[in-house]
């Protein structure tokens, strides 16, 4: 425990600090994403370039590793305004679609054509319907509840991490909720606080990185992992026009919703 607070805990907050409390809201992804990335280095080992990994063998942390780092700069050159949006869009969903394909590449080879396109289609629809979700959310309703969905989301993760006393990086999930803990207290005295769509795009792929990577290497049971993948969906709901007026109840509705989810998700695991 002294080691993660050390390497882990620390470490990510550094980030937070340096990146949001200096640069503000627009660098709030490379913020977010160096304070996973630094404490994954530091507690486990720096993974290899993407282009020395090998597909079958390598592992789900490497290739998410990369995956968080390249929504952080993606992200920030959006959120800077240095890369128009007709370009980050088709880049983002880019990002999103790779995640599943390089995570599954170990079990490809043993699923037929058909299974492998199901499995494959599943996970696609899902985290990009999560992005979506959480991308909009984020434009809509500025402010705390995009980052307070994702310190939930990613507490639900941790949980089924550890509920089955299975070590897949639970410090990589830990750090992530930190560094957005972190972000959200920096929000309170640095107003007026945003998570642009860059940090949401780093959240999105944490989440359902490590689910992904918790059905492929620790095969976990793949309803559970999808009840949980999907739990920021309900947040549509803030962002529905009924609740122009009355956007509190729509947020508190839609958290409530996606709490509720990873209820049930945890009690079925």
């Amino acid at each position: 425990m002294l080691r993660w607070l050390l390497y882990g805990l620390l470490p990510a907050i550094a980030a937070v600090l340096v990146f949001v409390g200096v640069g503000g809201p627009r660098l709030a992804a490379l913020g977010l994403a160096a304070g996973i990335a630094v404490p994954f280095g530091l507690l486990t080992a720096w993974p290899a370039w993407p282009w020395e990994i090998d597909l079958q063998a390598g592992t789900a942390l490497s290739w998410l590793f990369w995956c968080v780092a390249f929504a952080g700069v993606l992200g920030t050159l959006h959120d800077l305004r240095w890369l128009p949006k007709m370009l980050t869009i088709p880049l983002e969903a880019a990002l999103v679609v790779m995640l599943p394909w390089v995570l599954s590449a170990p079990l490809r080879p043993r699923w037929s054509f058909e299974r492998g396109l199901l499995y494959l289609s599943v996970a696609w629809l899902g985290l990009v319907v999560v992005w979506w979700t959480l991308r909009r959310a984020s434009e809509t309703r500025p402010g705390m509840l995009v980052p307070a969905a994702g310190v939930l989301c990613l507490s639900g993760d941790l949980w089924l991490v550890l509920s089955r006393d299975h070590d897949l990086s639970w410090q990589l999930l830990a750090a992530g909720i930190a560094a957005l803990a972190t972000a959200m207290l920096v929000s309170t005295w640095k107003r007026p606080f945003q998570l642009g769509s860059g940090a949401t795009l780093v959240i999105v792929l944490l989440h359902g990185g490590m689910l992904l990577a918790c059905r492929v290497y620790a095969g976990f049971p793949p309803g559970a992992l999808l009840l949980a993948l999907l739990a920021p969906v309900p947040l549509w709901v803030s962002s529905h026009r009924n609740f122009d007026d009355s956007r509190r109840t729509g947020a508190c509705i839609g958290l409530g919703l996606s709490a509720a989810m990873l209820g049930v998700a945890c009690g079925v695991l």
